[in-house]
């Protein structure tokens, strides 16, 4: 089994996401079901913003 750890860069502001996140590390985003973040709220609003489908809810944080 691979483990991987992956810091993830947020935006700051109202950036879009497709012009600062590539593709790749979108993929990559959307395969992670448990992430260790600072503050919840930041971290659940910019995975919304990659992905407005994700159940955020299904996740661990």
């Amino acid at each position: 089994m691979d483990v991987a750890l992956y810091l993830l860069p947020v935006t700051l502001g109202d950036t879009a996401i497709d012009s600062v996140l590539p593709a790749y590390n979108k993929n990559i985003i959307l395969n992670i079901k448990h992430f260790i973040v600072e503050d919840v709220r930041s971290a659940r609003r910019f995975l919304k913003k990659v992905d407005k489908d994700m159940d955020i809810d299904s996740l661990t944080f």
